[in-house]
């Protein structure tokens, strides 16, 4: 990744690549942002979503918990994209009770 891209750049290509299921070089693109901020929640969120979707499920904790830390508000950032079974396989609750926050 060019280390000229501004923070936004990278942003969108990595939100490009994701969408386009290129997510090693989405993964890229986020990583570089988190040197630069390592507080960037957008960031931070989509790397999360990268790791569930490619089954690194205790690395997408990781990355969920500090969104969580960062935003107490995440779960509107969460609802449209994850499943109940996945809130239920991070947080360790129960699939029906996930589901009925979504």
């Amino acid at each position: 990744m060019p280390s000229g891209k501004n923070i936004n750049r990278l942003m969108q290509d990595g939100l490009a690549l994701f969408n386009t299921g290129r997510l090693d070089e989405a993964e890229a693109c986020y990583q570089s942002v988190l040197k630069r901020q390592p507080r960037n929640v957008d960031a931070l969120h989509l790397l999360a979503l990268i790791y569930l979707n490619t089954k690194r499920f205790e690395k997408a904790e990781q990355h969920l918990k500090k969104v969580i830390r960062l935003t107490p508000f995440f779960l509107h950032f969460l609802t449209p994209i994850a499943t109940s079974r996945h809130l239920a396989a991070i947080f360790k609750i129960k699939p029906s009770f996930a589901a009925q926050h979504l």
